[in-house]
């Protein structure tokens, strides 16, 4: 019998065994730096995962926060004094999570959210901190942050495709000449103008389609401003039918552009423009067609009009899983088409 419970009691000291060294495993392989404090706020024990990321001899992360902390952390507050706060109150069975900054043996700051619990460890109390290394995330949010740039600077490429110097000088002087001989429409063409302006400005902060409407209002303003400079060069034709869709902001606005500045007011004799609005059960199309001197679609050799549409055709498949199509020929004017899928019209 003595046998018997003897060899039961080694079976279960190997089986605790086994399990201090499947725990201590998990402790030191767990990917987040894990460090125990007691109650005299001494660090007692830490994981491979720390060690790993912030390098140097075993021996210095008993004095962790001495030996792996700048003196002041970003909040500036001195780390020791910060530190003590956090002991206690963990101590007291305040959970805490904060962000702190760690020095690595080769003098890299690493910047760490923190997370403290209490635990019990020889039936006494300890404090367990977690430590998310935030590096990843901080990369994160820089590319986030270059990707926010890259789009600003895309919206602004965008604009100054509509918004040409040699329009906001020729506009000018329209105004200017319409205020010696027609001072009335003079006033009504700079409020034109300055709507036109800020249209294209709002434009700006606009990251989601907006009403067709609007657009097609956007679109009529610098039409205007166009039928008065050009007066009997320009015709301007409208035949919409469908109007309650969206679309991205200044798509229309390039395509008709592109027909009056490209396309009419190249022929001595000027032409028109027409823009055309079609719903059927599956999809909306607006169909802009000139009668301009047309080009090569394969060969678009303004820059600034090739990313324009690129930029049309990039923020319709993006925004509304929209498509543009372009057919021109020489001589004989252009042909753009713009299709919108109504399941994506909410």
């Amino acid at each position: 019998m003595q046998k018997k419970r003897t060899e039961k009691t080694m079976l279960r000291l190997a089986e605790l065994k086994e399990t201090g060294e499947f725990s201590r495993a998990l402790y030191d392989n767990a990917p987040i730096g894990i460090n125990v404090f007691d109650e005299n706020y001494r660090f007692i024990d830490f994981n491979d995962y720390i060690i790993g990321i912030l390098g140097g001899s075993e021996e210095r992360y008993y004095n962790f926060i001495e030996e792996f902390s700048p003196e002041y952390q970003p909040d500036g507050r001195k780390s020791k004094e910060k530190s003590l706060e956090v002991f206690k109150k963990t101590l007291a069975g305040e959970s805490q999570v904060f962000e702190w900054e760690l020095v690595s043996d080769s003098g890299e700051h690493i910047p760490v959210e923190v997370t403290t619990v209490l635990a019990k460890h020889d039936g006494k109390n300890v404090g367990l901190s977690y430590v998310y290394d935030l590096r990843h995330v901080r990369e994160m949010e820089h590319r986030i942050d270059k990707l926010e740039i890259e789009l600003l600077e895309s919206k602004i490429s965008i604009m100054l495709s509509q918004i040409k110097p040699h329009f906001l000088y020729n506009s000018l002087i329209a105004i200017r000449e319409l205020c010696l001989i027609d001072p009335k429409t003079a006033s009504e063409t700079v409020d034109e103008f300055s709507n036109y302006l800020r249209g294209n400005l709002d434009s700006l902060s606009i990251n989601k389609p907006i009403s067709f409407s609007k657009e097609l209002k956007h679109v009529q303003t610098y039409l205007s401003l166009e039928k008065k400079r050009f007066e009997e060069r320009l015709t301007i034709n409208y035949d919409i039918s469908a109007r309650d869709f969206m679309i991205p902001a200044l798509t229309l606005q390039l395509i008709v552009e592109n027909a009056v500045r490209h396309g009419i007011t190249k022929r001595e004799d000027g032409g028109s423009v027409s823009i055309k609005t079609r719903e059927s059960e599956t999809d909306v199309t607006i169909t802009v067609t000139d009668d301009g001197i047309g080009f090569d679609v394969e060969k678009l050799s303004d820059n600034y009009r090739h990313v324009g549409i690129s930029n049309a055709k990039n923020r319709l498949a993006a925004m509304c899983d929209g498509t543009l199509t372009i057919e021109s020929t020489s001589d004989v004017g252009t042909v753009a088409v713009i299709t919108i899928p109504k399941e994506e019209r909410e």
